[in-house]
């Protein structure tokens, strides 16, 4: 075998050991669970599930408006029915990431689909099977995610000690890294169908199109360290 051990799995960041640090979060925050605000003439109420007639499952509202805190300030006012999505679970990893990279030296590469501002959004969906699914079909059964809201992550690393490079598109940071040379690279002795392969995977990665605008990395280093490849 290529590795002499095999891997060690841990359920929260605290039961990692205390030493170095080299994270890569790849579509890691948009699964974490995410909490919905609806904007209505009272304020910002949450989104919550019920159950109706049908034994089915709906979206509700919580009959009492949402603590201020909740909401950004930059987003007051929001136009009516304006939804307003925030991770609790994303926002506490980050800053305990943060804060192990201010005690230890490391550094993490998240890799995500979302937006660079905290914004307006319903980006709650579901996947199954390669299709989109209704969230609230058969729970269980499908992927559910959201877009994750990199200036709150990057807040909250920031708060935890550490400091934080980005976010820039995914597209942008490939481009920097050299991905057109490599591309060219690998073209060269191609066989058509392989140079059709790495067309086609160079377009999805970086085309704004594709994935190279959707998608966003971010970098969260040590104090001490400089900005990584990608950031300067």
């Amino acid at each position: 075998t290529l590795f002499r051990s095999q891997p060690a799995w841990h359920d929260t960041l605290d039961d990692v050991p205390d030493d170095a640090v080299l994270v890569v979060a790849n579509e890691f925050f948009d699964a974490l669970p995410t909490h919905q605000f609806q904007q209505t003439a009272q304020g910002w109420h949450e989104r919550l599930i019920d159950v109706d007639d049908e034994g089915g499952f709906g979206f509700v509202l919580a009959p009492s408006v949402a603590a201020r805190t909740l909401v950004p300030a930059s987003l007051e006012p929001s136009d009516p029915d304006s939804v307003f999505e925030v991770s609790p679970s994303a926002i506490s990893i980050a800053h305990a990431l943060g804060k192990r990279l201010a005690q230890r030296r490391g550094a993490a590469l998240i890799v995500d689909y979302g937006h660079i501002e905290s914004a307006t959004g319903d980006t709650l969906q579901a996947l199954r099977r390669h299709r989109f699914h209704d969230p609230l079909d058969e729970p269980g059964t499908a992927d559910i995610t959201a877009h994750v809201d990199f200036a709150a992550l990057g807040r909250a690393a920031t708060e935890g000690g550490a400091i934080v490079h980005g976010p820039v598109p995914q597209g942008t940071f490939l481009e920097s890294l050299g991905i057109a040379a490599r591309a060219t690279a690998l073209l060269a002795g191609a066989t058509p169908e392989q140079s059709r392969e790495v067309a086609t995977a160079h377009r999805r990665l970086v085309d704004p199109a594709e994935m190279g605008t959707l998608f966003k990395v971010m970098a969260v280093t040590s104090p001490e360290m400089p900005p990584p490849p990608g950031f300067a």
